[in-house]
């Protein structure tokens, strides 16, 4: 399997990324558990680690984890879980996951490319099931706002190998699809990312209500930086405070 050593060493730019995160926190390379792909967390001894399987293109997808914690470190705060004021309120943990990943990805997309290393490869292997993934979203009569909108991440991704006309035409698909009704929301939250993605703004709290309450705009909920038992003090409001 691979070493940190023996992905950086004769990479100069990726070994001075790998420098710079960890100035931040100590950068621990570990293989995935069910050896499924790559990810990236801070563990509870407050580490950097990346997890790792194998893969085509092994220095690539360390660059990817590297970058999100280049983006934590510059400001960045993960959101990993939610509360509702009440149930009507709430949203999906798989909505609250998807955001939190690829708004980073947006930020991190040109860092990516500026090391050197090619569009397609901004994704693990298993990106190339994308397309056959997302076909399945038409088969739902009419979804929620809440669950298509995980969808609709995945088209407007930055990179990888799905084509970006490909991506175009699942994109107006997606706006035809079920009369339109989804349309408008779905041109709001791309415009939203778009727009935080190309500015300097590294603030979570502000894309996460700006997104959310274009998907549901009288939400009252809780997002937390760590863990539910965290409540109130790590994480923000949209909307009133509540107990």
């Amino acid at each position: 399997m691979y070493t940190l050593l023996s992905l950086t060493k004769k990479n100069s730019a990726l070994k001075a990324l790998l420098d710079n995160v960890n100035t931040w926190r100590h950068v621990r390379l570990e293989r995935s558990a069910d050896d499924d792909g790559w990810g990236s967390c801070v563990d509870a001894n407050g580490e950097a680690v990346v997890t790792c399987s194998r893969t085509d293109h092994p220095q690539a997808c360390l660059a990817h984890e590297l970058l999100h914690f280049d983006l934590q470190m510059k400001g960045y705060r993960r959101v990993l879980c939610g509360r509702p004021r009440w149930q009507s309120d709430a949203i999906p943990m798989r909505l609250i996951a998807a955001l939190d990943n690829e708004v980073q990805h947006h930020k991190m997309f040109p860092n990516f490319r500026a090391l050197g290393f090619p569009a397609q490869q901004f994704y693990n292997d298993d990106d190339k099931s994308t397309l056959s993934l997302l076909e399945q979203v038409f088969s739902d009569f009419l979804p929620k706002a809440e669950d298509i909108v995980v969808d609709f991440l995945t088209v407007i991704a930055p990179g990888g190998s799905f084509p970006r006309k490909m991506r175009e035409s699942f994109k107006n698909r997606m706006y035809d699809a079920w009369d339109g009704q989804f349309r408008s929301m779905f041109k709001k939250v791309e415009a939203i990312i778009f727009d935080w993605a190309s500015g300097n703004s590294r603030d979570s709290q502000q894309i996460f209500t700006d997104v959310l309450t274009t998907i549901k705009p009288d939400l009252n909920m809780w997002l937390g930086y760590n863990d539910k038992t965290s409540f109130p003090s790590n994480g923000f409001f949209i909307g009133p405070a509540f107990a």
